[in-house]
Parts: C-alpha cells; sequence; structure tokens
C-alpha cells in the first residue's frame, strides 16, 4: 500500500473555558497559560516532521496553537478555515453543564445538528486531504500535513470511519498472525515432541530430528517478532534490537554448546552460518533472480562497505591461525597466547561493529538504502505482544538448542556422521531457513540489495558480533574458546569471503554467478562430510 500522506491532527491547547467545564463550540476563546504550555510541547515533539501543507479552524484557540507548533516550521503557510470550526452548540454555548442528559435536554434546534456536523467533517476531510493529497504532485516520500482543530470535529471523523486513530493490533490479532501467519508454523508441532522426546529418552536420531525441526518455525518467529519490535522503535534502537536478536538462533545454539563444553561445535556452527549465508543462500538467491531477470543490479558502494567489513573479520579469524602455526607443539605457552589473541581480537571487533553500527545507521545510511524502498507494512503486533513473543521463544528456543547438542554427541556416534558436519552444514539449516526463503522472495522481486543485505549483513553480525560474544562468554564462565579454527577451515573460510568479494564487486548478479556460490558450497559440504 502506497502512503501518499500522513495527517496529523492536533487538537488545540487547553483554555480557561475547558477548565471550568463551559462548552465552547464555536465562541472564539483563548488559550490559557497551561493550553500555550502544551502547544509548546507538542511543537517540539513534532519538531522533526517536514509538515509541507498546514490547516487550522480559524478560531483563535486553534490558530494559536497551529502557529507555536509550526514556529519550527517557518516556511510552511497556515490555512484558516472556518469548516474546522468545532459543532455549533446554540444557546448551550458561554454555559456550564453538569451531566450528558441536562445537555441533551437542552439541546434544541439552534444546535448544529449531529448529521450536519459530521457531513461538514467528512467533505473536508474528501476535498483537503483525499482529493487534495492526490492532485499534489507525486514523490517518493509522504506529504506530511498538519491539521489543528477541536475535539468534537476529530471525535466525528473518527466515528464516521473516515480516519482511523493511529492504533496497535489488538492482543488477539496479534497472536493470531504470529502463530497462524505462516505455513512454517506447522513445524511448531515438533516443539512439544522436542521436550517430550528429552524426558522420556527416546533414541538420539529421534531427539535430534525432533529439535532440528522445531528450531526451523521458532527461528522463524524470532525474526518476526524482532521486525515488529524494530517497527515501533527508533532507527538506532531498532538497529542495536537486530544486532542482539538478528542472529538470536546462533547465539542459543552458540551458548548451549559452550556451556556444554562443545567447543567445535560451536566454532563449525558459527563458520557453517557465515557459509550457509554467503554462498548457499546468496547462490540460491542469485540462481532465483537469475531465472527471472537477466541480470539484476545493486549498490556498488553500500555493498563494497559490507564486503570490506567482511574480510576484515576472515582476517582477524586468520590471524590465530597464523599464531599457532609459528608456534612449535601444543604447549601451555602457545594456548596462553591464543586465548589472549582471541578475547583480544574479540573485544576489538566488537567494537568495530559498533563503529559499523554507527557508519551504517547515522552517518552514512544512504549507501545502504535499496533504489526501491518496500513500502511501509501495517504493523502485525502490538509492542507488548512482540515484546512477550520475543522472549517467550528466546526461551523455547533455548531448550530445544540445549536438547539438540545433547543430543549430537550420540547421534553423530551411532550413524556415523561427521560432528564438523553437522556443525558446519545441518545446524546452519536450522537457524537460516526463514533467511534462505526470505532472500529468494527478495531476489525474485529484483531487490538485491535487500537480499545481499540479508545475506552480507548476517553473516557480518555473526564474524564480528556473534562470534567475539561466544568467546567473552566462554571467558566469563571458564570455557576457553578462541578464534584459532583449523588450518582447513581458515583456508575455507577466506576462498569463500575472496569468491564472494569478487562476484558481488561490479554490482551485477546473474544465475551463473549462483552457481559458482552454490558449487564451492557443495565442495566444502563434501570435504567436511569425509572429514
Amino acid at each position: 500500500m502506497t502512503v501518499l500522506a500522513r495527517v496529523y491532527l492536533v487538537r488545540h491547547g487547553e483554555t480557561d473555558e475547558n477548565r471550568d467545564k463551559i462548552i465552547q463550540g464555536q465562541l472564539d476563546t483563548r488559550l490559557n497559560s497551561m493550553g500555550l504550555r502544551q502547544a509548546r510541547l507538542v511543537g517540539e515533539a513534532l519538531r522533526s516532521v517536514p509538515f509541507e501543507i498546514a490547516f487550522s479552524s480559524d478560531l483563535t484557540r486553534a490558530t494559536t496553537t497551529a502557529e507555536t507548533i509550526l514556529a519550527h516550521h517557518p516556511n510552511v503557510r497556515l490555512q484558516r478555515q472556518p469548516e474546522l470550526r468545532e459543532r455549533y452548540m446554540g444557546e448551550l454555548q458561554g454555559k456550564v453543564v453538569q451531566t450528558k442528559l441536562q445537555a441533551g435536554a437542552s439541546a434544541d434546534q439552534s444546535m448544529e445538528s449531529g448529521a450536519f456536523f459530521a457531513a461538514r467533517a467528512e467533505s473536508w476531510w474528501i476535498t483537503y486531504i483525499l482529493e487534495g493529497t492526490a492532485s499534489l504532485p507525486k514523490k517518493s516520500e509522504p506529504y506530511h500535513i498538519l491539521a489543528t482543530t477541536h475535539g468534537g470535529f476529530i471525535g466525528t471523523l473518527r466515528a464516521a470511519a473516515v480516519v482511523k486513530a493511529e492504533h496497535e493490533p489488538s492482543w488477539t490479532a496479534s497472536y493470531k498472525w504470529f502463530l497462524f501467519g505462516s505455513y512454517l508454523n506447522v513445524l511448531l508441532l515438533f516443539v512439544p515432541l522436542s521436550f517430550i522426546s528429552h524426558h522420556l529418552n527416546w533414541d538420539a536420531a529421534l531427539r535430534f530430528t525432533f529439535s532440528f525441526m522445531a528450531i526451523i518455525p521458532l527461528a522463524k518467529l524470532l525474526g518476526e517478532a524482532t521486525d515488529q519490535m524494530s517497527a515501533k522503535l527508533g532507527e538506532t534502537l531498532a538497529g542495536l534490537l537486530n544486532a542482539s536478536f538478528g542472529n538470536a538462533v546462533e547465539i542459543i545454539v552458540g551458548v548451549a554448546a559452550l556451556l556444554r563444553d562443545e567447543l567445535r561445535i560451536v566454532q563449525t556452527s558459527m563458520l557453517g552460518s557465515i557459509l550457509s549465508n554467503i554462498l548457499l543462500v546468496l547462490g540460491c538467491a542469485f540462481i532465483a533472480a537469475g531465472f527471472k531477470f537477466k541480470e539484476s543490479t545493486f549498490h556498488v558502494t553500500g555493498t563494497q562497505a559490507s564486503a570490506s567489513f567482511m574480510t576484515l573479520a576472515c582476517i582477524t579469524l586468520v590471524i590465530p591461525a597464523a599464531y599457532h602455526a609459528t608456534q612449535n607443539g601444543e604447549g601451555i605457552a602457545a594456548e596462553a597466547g591464543l586465548l589472549v589473541i582471541s578475547r583480544g581480537t574479540a573485544m576489538l571487533l566488537l567494537a568495530v561493529y559498533i563503529a559499523y553500527l554507527f557508519f551504517q545507521l547515522k552517518t552514512h545510511p544512504e549507501l545502504f538504502e535499496p533504489e526501491d524502498k518496500p513500502e511501509e507494512e501495517e504493523p502485525r503486533m502490538n509492542t507488548a505482544a512482540s515484546g512477550l513473543a520475543l522472549l517467550a521463544v528466546t526461551v523455547v528456543t533455548s531448550f530445544c538448542a540445549d536438547y539438540l547438542v545433547a543430543s549430537i554427541e550420540e547421534t553423530a556416534n551411532r550413524y556415523h556422521i561427521p560432528k564438523p558436519f553437522i556443525g558446519l552444514i545441518l545446524l546452519p539449516i536450522v537457524s537460516n531457513a526463514a533467511e534462505h526463503v526470505t532472500a529468494v522472495f527478495m531476489a525474485l522481486k529484483n531487490r538485491m540489495e535487500l537480499t545481499i543485505t540479508v545475506c552480507v549483513g548476517s553473516s557480518i553480525q555473526i564474524a564480528a558480533f556473534v562470534i567475539p560474544l561466544l568467546v567473552i562468554v566462554g571467558w566469563m564462565t571458564g570455557h576457553e574458546l578462541t578464534l584459532f579454527f583449523a588450518d582447513f577451515e581458515t583456508v575455507v573460510f577466506f576462498a569463500s569471503v575472496l569468491l564472494v568479494n569478487t562476484l558481488i564487486q561490479d554490482g551485477r548478479s546473474n544465475y551463473m554467478e549462483g552457481i559458482m556460490l552454490i558449487a564451492l558450497y557443495l565442495v566444502i559440504a563434501l570435504s567436511f562430510w569425509v572429514s
């Protein structure tokens, strides 16, 4: 749905008559000191809104409120309109009415009828908002319109359903969409099976499979709840929330494995998530777009900035391996050196990631904006519901992740599946299933900037935020997790980042590039299967 305009309906500030409960109607009254203060507060709150058009009732209390708000917008001309006046209350104007019953009894033919008042309000809305906005020159951003009027006028518009007050979905509507808004949520049936199989100690393969399948829809629900929360927050807080929960499943699985001292699973699952995003998911997106479009284009500058940061993260993970290769043996000194390098690098990477967020969200956001901005979507959940859902799904996911990690050892031994293969290939499928679908869906719409943001941006979060965070959590909990990856894994990571950087540096993509990415991913998967 294209948004042509945003209309800000503002009721005038307080008058002495409001305070003394005197019916004003169309009496021309003035704001008192409290009303002037209220108008200044509203003006301050709306200071950043780029108003282009402003209407006001021609009664003094409304025009004074509007002029106070527009003090921050000196180039906007205020249009005073009698159509925006309050309802004419006849003989009741200037009188104190104690009850609604008395008001109704006192109402006579001199009062403006409710039907006429509603028709006046609707006529103004249609003429100046609907038709007026439609006749304005088209632009990419919606117009911002200020309309300062009276409480009765605003209430009449709302009662007539001409304009809806900005509101949030109900709790019922929120959770109905959250739980039944996707066919993928059918897999939530595996959540209770995961709990039951773990506590009844069923076969390891069943425990692993049930937990594996349960986390797939939970990962999607975490993403949905995060998106709904982000929509209610400012740009900075939304960026921080996405940084924290954008890869929540990886963090939860990583912490679960870390606390069980499965350090190899932690490392391979993190590396696998990065490779899954930049090779498998991005490759599938390039192929999907290639079948529909001969060639897709995207911003080079923002993409290269992300790719450069990805390269930095890659290099910082190569350095511990290089250090280890220069040491003789596996002595205590070498292990202590790796811990110092890893923990110091983790803190530096977190600092650089914070700087990257500031660069992306504050100082250079234009580099990362897509050419065709997606249309704004209406919120599907209210703030409290999305926050509670985020908390609940995080808790449930943590249990399922713990059950999954607990069954890896037995499953790997009984069914002869290499543990590195489970960590590098299978676990990332759990966390990236929803992102995989999103990236391909966006690619089919030729929104390659969003596709690359999903894939490369998620990989950056893992390499520069999740992995360093897990190193620090391990430090705090007495688990010596380092950034030292095996030589083969380091080479695989470096080669993958090199290939991705080579393919996206020209700002174009096609299906052949997608085939290259998937081919490399399959070679890596085969190598870890026989490892």
